[in-house]
């Protein structure tokens, strides 16, 4: 099994000091839209790309950018990257 990411070290968590690493990533991969699409925001908008590649594939971040509200510049920065590696795929 694998070791759940540290998103607190990682300064995902820093506003929210009573979640756990663990409860974030239950969002991420969760069922309820509201708190999955607020994790996954974060998660691509301030995680490194190691980390995030780690907890989701591909398609799951194109259907995470159709979710999710975003930063308008972290959102064109992730739709060039998913075309990108369409391409070099």
């Amino acid at each position: 099994m694998k070791q759940t990411p540290p998103f607190r070290k990682l300064g995902l968590l820093w506003d929210e000091p009573d979640l756990k690493d663990e409860t974030f990533l239950e969002f991420i991969r969760g069922s309820d839209r509201y708190r999955r699409s607020w994790a996954l925001a974060r998660l691509l908008e301030r995680a490194p790309l190691n980390v995030v590649c780690q907890l989701l594939s591909l398609n799951e971040i194109e259907l995470a950018l159709k979710e999710t509200k975003m930063k308008p510049q972290m959102r064109k920065a992730w739709e060039h990257a998913i075309q990108y590696w369409h391409k070099t795929a």
